[in-house]
């Protein structure tokens, strides 16, 4: 009888302790994927905005027709090596762009497929399917089961939306990247033969030919598109121009401070001769950054080359105007205004014969200058 009392409730404990073990790991396994279950939530709310990304992706696949439209499609009969190298700069700048989408993208689907395969793994789990035999526990154990397998199969139909989506952004995102290699490739060899051609005289270049564009195409033509490189080279090298911005602020800073020393140690107005850059420290601070900078834009549009060239001209224009005496001063104008009309003619990436016209004036006007 000892015996039999004994194993009966050695079997009555193992089967309590069994019961009270599978309980807890059930609850473990519900609190486990509650929380997956909020993180795949989280996730998805915070992933990328595939309606966004196919608008943009559209968006330059737009761009870049417009982009070989009369270089390597409807080619122009006049090729520019200025049209040519822009093209390919912005079709860079627009590969450049569809490869950080499209490594965000990658980085999504990672994260997407983590989650859900964490979620999958603890749904199989087979603690998790041993119903309890009491009934206050079995009905608790019911409507938490039911709870989570519902939010699980929810969850699950959003990744596999998500995770289709993704999988056709992608194919989509590979394909127009193939295109503007293609693209490249095809500029190369164009801009290889003009090279190659360069010496050979062209024909009708101070006539209008009859399907040739006029003055003011040509220009709405080199600004829209010049325009769309800037941007995209803006967006895709933002740290270089914040660190260019933070540098402008720390050197006009220096020159404040360095002038205010100098009157407070009564040695700024015993100097032989001013010194323009304490006049003018905003024009000098710019002048200063820019020239350092200029070597760390890699590909950049001439049309931010110029435009800061630009600036600084007219920056160094303020500082000459008050240290230079008049005749100088107004040899760097003539001088200023030719180098500005050159920065024009060269933002022009499609031949016309203003364009021709007002590259022979300048020559003439630059040779007189120097004679």
């Amino acid at each position: 009888n000892l015996e039999s009392f004994t194993t009966d409730n050695l079997k009555k404990n193992n089967e309590v302790y069994n019961t009270l073990k599978t309980g807890k790991e059930q609850n473990h396994l519900f609190e486990l994927l509650n929380t997956e279950i909020q993180t795949a939530n989280l996730a998805l709310k915070k992933g990328i905005d595939y309606k966004q990304y196919a608008e943009e992706l559209k968006y330059v696949k737009d761009l870049e027709q417009n982009a070989i439209n009369g270089v390597t499609r409807n080619q122009a009969a006049f090729q520019t090596l200025r049209n040519l190298s822009l093209t390919s700069v912005m079709l860079n700048e627009i590969l450049l762009r569809t490869d950080k989408q499209l490594k965000l993208i990658k980085e999504n689907y990672t994260e997407f497929s983590t989650v859900q395969t964490r979620i999958d793994s603890l749904m199989t789990k087979e603690s998790l399917f041993l119903i309890p035999e009491d009934e206050v526990s079995k009905t608790l154990y019911i409507e938490r089961f039911e709870q989570i397998n519902t939010d699980a199969e929810i969850i699950n139909a959003r990744f596999k939306n998500a995770l289709d989506s993704i999988n056709h952004l992608t194919i989509e995102g590979n394909k127009f990247r193939f295109i503007l290699q293609s693209d490249m490739i095809e500029i190369d060899k164009i801009r290889d033969q003009e090279l190659d051609n360069l010496f050979q005289p062209e024909e009708a270049i101070f006539s209008q030919p009859k399907d040739g564009p006029s003055f003011s195409n040509t220009f709405f033509y080199s600004l829209g598109k010049e325009m769309i490189l800037l941007i995209f080279y803006v967006f895709n090298h933002y740290g270089l121009f914040i660190l260019m911005i933070l540098s402008f602020i720390g050197v006009l800073i220096y020159l404040n401070i360095l002038k205010k020393n100098l009157i407070n140690s009564n040695l700024y107005e015993n100097l032989r001769h001013p010194i323009a850059i304490f006049n003018n420290p905003v024009a000098t601070s710019f002048i200063i950054v820019f020239s350092v900078f200029q070597y760390f834009f890699t590909l950049a549009p001439f049309i931010l080359l110029s435009s800061l060239w630009f600036i600084s001209g007219i920056f160094l224009t303020r500082i000459y105007a008050g240290s230079l005496p008049r005749p100088e001063f107004r040899i760097w104008l003539l001088y200023f205004i030719m180098i500005s009309v050159a920065l024009f003619i060269n933002n022009l990436v499609v031949h016309s014969v203003t364009e021709t016209w007002l590259i022979l004036i300048l020559s003439i006007t630059a040779f007189a200058f120097i004679l």
